[in-house]
């Protein structure tokens, strides 16, 4: 695993990690009326189908939320760093949450239990709408990718991760001689498609000097246009 966070599965282009982040006063806010609990590798912090009850708040390391397809194998749809939120809409809405939710490796979780978060949103406007914006935040994520996701060939998929993934490391300080870590793999993951046409279009992307590419680690160079449809041709 890199340590960049991976991003989500293109199936379901969710983009939930790095939308938003918890702020300092809305951390602080939560921190009191929650439970701070540690988690080894590959414990699952939310089982798909149920009803979570408290929304979770990573505090150190990084979780992931996944689902499993009809064969077993494993998709990943977003990796949660330091300051992610997970579980808010459906710890809201009463409903049943369809994803795991898995400890990526060691790390802790502030677990905020449903009836004390509900009466922290009703008597404190301030905490309401910073969740507010940070919900509409990942909407708006969602729809413009579902967006791209139907409409962009892959070439624009793979360039609008790339630039996503190089913001993200950027915000978090995890981008190191402006590059990302990240496997040809893991871009594969992210889009939806095979290592081998992903290399492809990576190399494509390289030879118009828009990356350069070292073992494990990419770097996105300014300034960057997107490419359009008509420059696969």
């Amino acid at each position: 695993m890199s340590e960049l966070a991976r991003a989500e599965d293109a199936s379901y282009r969710l983009g939930l990690a790095g939308s938003a982040q918890v702020s300092d006063a809305l951390l602080q806010a939560l921190i009191p009326i929650g439970v701070t609990r540690s988690w080894g590798a590959n414990q699952v912090l939310h089982w798909s189908g149920e009803y979570p009850r408290a929304v979770l708040c990573v505090r150190a390391g990084r979780v992931r939320m996944c689902r499993f397809d009809s064969a077993g194998n494993e998709q990943i749809l977003s990796w949660f760093d330091v300051g992610g939120l997970l579980a808010t809409a459906p710890v809201i809405a009463d409903r049943p949450f369809h994803f795991d939710i898995v400890a990526d490796g060691p790390c802790k979780v502030l677990h905020v239990d449903r009836v004390r978060f509900m009466e922290l949103l009703r008597r404190d406007a301030a905490v309401a709408t910073a969740v507010a914006v940070i919900l509409s935040e990942r909407l708006l994520f969602v729809a413009e990718s579902h967006v791209a996701h139907a409409n962009e060939p892959l070439v624009e998929r793979v360039w609008l991760r790339l630039n996503r993934m190089a913001q993200q490391a950027s915000s978090c300080g995890t981008a190191r001689d402006g590059g990302i870590a990240v496997t040809q793999q893991e871009v594969a993951d992210a889009v939806g498609a095979s290592r081998y046409r992903v290399g492809l279009e990576l190399q494509r992307l390289a030879d118009r000097g828009l990356i350069t590419m070292a073992r494990g680690r990419i770097r996105v160079l300014p300034p960057a246009p997107m490419p359009r449809k008509r420059d696969q041709d």
